[in-house]
């Protein structure tokens, strides 16, 4: 059994740096996006509040040291528009941050189950090089960062809003997971057809681009969005 007054402590202790590590985080990561041209919506934050981390402990009953067992004190959110993109992203966080875990709660599901559930993908990052010599405090602190696309958290959000710690009967749970795997699988399908509405459009521009020479001027009878990019990007590439 923990004393409360001794964990509020040891919380308020430790709250500063995990909300100076998720401001870090935050910044960093939404560069890292821009500068790579990864199109996605928002960078989310938050520290987990001290209320929040006693609920995780009452469900944890196994643990022996809540301060250092609990992992997701600090949290972040990166949401994205295209699924295809996870692999890029992953890849530019593991350059510039330290990597402490990572986590497919997708993958992770038995090979047996059929049903359309959560998906997302969490790492747990904290700061290496440059950051770290700039941040020595935070030396040891990680942060959970989930990444999902936007159909995968519209479902997330409001799947914890209203099944999520939620005890309902077992009658009542197996209509909702139903109803929760239902729309799951659509927005699925909704992420695949993103992903080919994009892979298509960029056909389309490179169809234009194979058209341009540096020296042609565009039609502009025929100009739109797409032929536009496309004779931009055929001119700056040229001058590059």
């Amino acid at each position: 059994m923990f004393l409360e007054e001794e964990l509020r402590s040891e919380y308020n202790k430790k709250y500063p740096r995990y909300l100076k590590l998720g401001n870090v985080l935050q910044q960093e990561i939404n560069e890292i996006l821009s500068e790579k041209e990864i199109p996605f919506d928002y960078v989310q934050m938050r520290v987990k509040s001290f209320d929040s981390f006693l609920e995780k402990i009452s469900r944890n009953a196994n643990w022996k040291s809540p301060m250092d067992e609990n992992n997701d004190f600090c949290g972040l959110r990166i949401i994205h528009l295209f699924e295809d993109d996870l692999k890029l992203i992953t890849k530019e966080l593991n350059g510039r941050f330290h990597k402490a875990g990572e986590k497919n709660p997708t993958a992770d599901r038995p090979k047996s189950e059929k049903e359309f559930t959560y998906r997302s993908y969490h790492m747990f990052l904290g700061l290496k090089d440059e950051l770290l010599d700039e941040n020595s405090d935070l030396a040891g602190m990680n942060a959970e960062v989930q990444i999902r696309t936007i159909c995968m958290h519209s479902w997330a959000a409001i799947e914890h809003k209203l099944n999520y710690k939620t005890q309902f009967p077992q009658s009542h749970r197996i209509k909702f997971n139903r109803k929760f795997s239902q729309v799951s699988a659509v927005l699925e399908m909704a992420d695949e057809v993103f992903v080919s509405l994009k892979n298509d459009r960029e056909q389309i521009v490179n169809n234009y681009k194979s058209t341009f020479n540096y020296e042609d001027k565009p039609n502009l009878a025929n100009l739109n969005v797409d032929s536009l990019q496309a004779y931009l990007e055929t001119q700056f590439s040229t001058i590059q």
